[in-house]
């Protein structure tokens, strides 16, 4: 939970989150980390003067149709796609460019710099 001149980062406990958006009705930006209650989005509405709502494709999933329909009404809602966890060794261009030449399966792995497992795991997940 912090909030940075006309930005609120909501996270923690939902009460800390109304709390915070209580104490701060001039922000411009509200961005989501968790997910919030329907009564997070209704200060959000109803408390603030925020123009914009970021979040995750993750925390928007959980969000209901309905209130995505009525924050999309009254906000820019945009929702930004984020990557968790340890970052790829390769590039998915240039994965799919060394999977199509002529080279053997081990050749192919050398290539990427990765293992030949990670090689056939690559180009299963890349063929579908």
């Amino acid at each position: 939970m912090s909030s940075s001149g006309r930005r609120v980062e909501l996270s923690g406990s939902r009460k800390e989150m109304e709390e915070l958006l209580l104490s701060s009705p001039d922000v411009d930006e509200v961005i989501v980390k968790v997910k919030p209650s329907r009564r997070v989005f209704a200060l959000i509405l109803d408390a603030t003067s925020a123009k914009t709502v970021r979040m995750s494709e993750g925390v928007a999933a959980t969000v209901p149709p309905k209130v995505m329909k009525a924050l999309r009404g009254s906000v820019r809602v945009i929702v930004e796609k984020k990557r968790r966890g340890r970052p790829r060794k390769w590039d998915e261009k240039e994965a799919k460019r060394v999977i199509g030449m002529k080279l053997s399966a081990d050749g192919k792995a050398r290539r990427l710099g990765i293992s030949r497992r990670s090689y056939f795991y690559l180009k299963k997940k890349l063929s579908q």
